[in-house]
């Protein structure tokens, strides 16, 4: 099993960009995003409730939290993928996953162009994710994100408040 971990602020700017299952968002700009109800779909499991973005990513990440104990304890293997490491280090990251993988490709084969956006290059994802950039378009923002999240349990990851 492999858990992809995201920075929680770089999470949050993407689902307020790309929004997945939105249902009736109303709120167009980031500031209002961030303290809006985010309705979530039954296959979130969340019992179809509201949640602020960041709670909404911290009930994820407990989630994670909770399924990696009871995998332990059962004696099974797991892993945990940075977001970032798929985009800045491709193959540490594939070789890192494919331990848990029946049967994956001998050969690891860079990911190079954009399967969203034909415009973009790895490269390009590489600049915006390793000099963390989207850091700039969350200015003004700094409280609201580092209050809405548990820092010390993103230690592990390398996470730190804005």
């Amino acid at each position: 099993m492999t858990f992809t971990v995201r920075h929680p602020a770089s999470w949050l700017l993407s689902l307020y960009k790309h929004p997945y299952h939105e249902l009736g968002r109303t709120v167009r700009d980031l500031t209002g995003f961030i303290h809006a109800p985010w309705p979530t779909v039954g296959r979130e499991r969340l019992g179809g409730g509201e949640f602020r973005p960041l709670e909404l990513y911290q009930r994820k990440l407990d989630s994670y939290f909770e399924l990696e104990e009871r995998l332990g304890q059962a004696g099974m293997d797991y892993r945990f993928v940075k977001f970032e490491d798929l985009i800045l280090r491709q193959q540490s990251a594939f070789e890192e996953v494919a331990q848990c993988l029946f049967d994956p490709k001998p050969e690891f084969e860079e990911l190079r162009q954009s399967t969203k956006d034909r415009t973009k290059q790895l490269d390009d994802y590489k600049r915006y994710y390793g000099f963390e950039n989207w850091r700039s378009e969350l200015t003004g923002h700094e409280d609201a994100v580092n209050g809405e999240i548990e820092w010390a349990r993103l230690d592990r990851f390398g996470y730190a408040p804005l």
